[in-house]
């Protein structure tokens, strides 16, 4: 974190205004986070960002001058490299909500699910998919145990009709939540969830997307031939199957060598 003051004249009185400035997305508040994002899909200009990010009037920041800005902006340039971050600051939306800190209570069912819709909406930019990984990743109370069932009875249709009327900032900010999610289990579990490569272009300078993967692959492999088993490994809170998923390509790396 980064302190910042600014000094400034009005009505001849010395007035003066100072905050911190987050220097990874772990520092930030949810305003800070949100005002990121808007930047980030050029929902605001950039004087409206400093506003948001800094939480300063509008007419104090016109008092800081070019290199004022410039030294700000280089610390938030430290932001655009990959980062973690255990938690989601969008903790509800109406009556959903998302999970715990450290995806704690959250079954693996769950996250396969969320996980397989936010694949396939980065790899199609297809919004239908957008809704419906946010209507899975936020749910109500005590929803839980029940979306891990097979039978759930909960009405994705109606949930992917509210989620349509949020606004495109706020799910925006869930989509990049969830990639600093991602981020932060490659870091506790680096076999299942290696980290981000650097992508590949093609000759027009086009990001190649890779096809996302199947974890109904990983799930099969998990369960083998013990069927009766399927339902309790999906109620199971997914931390859980990713140490031991991580565990057995780890056993399997280290059998090969």
């Amino acid at each position: 974190m980064t302190k910042f003051k600014i000094e400034y004249r009005k009505f001849g009185i010395r007035r003066s205004i100072s905050g911190n400035i987050p220097t990874k997305y772990a520092e930030m508040t949810a305003a800070q986070f949100m005002a990121t994002v808007r930047i980030s899909k050029g929902m605001i200009t950039d004087e409206e960002f400093f506003v948001e990010f800094l939480g300063v009037p509008r007419h104090v920041l016109a008092r800081l001058d070019g290199y004022q800005l410039f030294k700000i902006t280089e610390i938030l340039e430290i932001l655009k490299s990959n980062q973690s971050f255990d938690d989601f600051f969008i903790p509800s939306i109406g009556k959903y909500k998302a999970p715990y800190a450290q995806l704690s209570g959250m079954s693996f069912q769950q996250f396969m699910t969320v996980d397989t819709f936010y694949s396939w909406y980065n790899y199609t930019e297809n919004k239908d998919y957008l809704y419906r990984f946010a209507s899975t990743l936020y749910l109500k109370n005590g929803e839980a145990a029940r979306f891990a069932s097979s039978d759930n009875n909960i009405d994705i249709d109606k949930r992917i009709a509210f989620f349509m009327t949020v606004d495109e900032d706020r799910l925006q900010a869930i989509v990049l939540n969830w990639l600093l999610i991602h981020e932060w289990l490659s870091e506790c579990y680096r076999d299942l969830f290696p980290k981000s490569e650097t992508p590949r272009k093609d000759k027009n300078g086009n990001i190649i997307k890779s096809k996302p993967g199947d974890w109904l692959q990983v799930f099969d492999s998990l369960i083998g031939d013990k069927l009766e088993a399927m339902e309790d490994y999906r109620k199971l809170e997914c931390m859980d199957i990713f140490r031991i998923i991580n565990r057995r390509i780890k056993d399997s790396k280290t059998k090969k060598k």
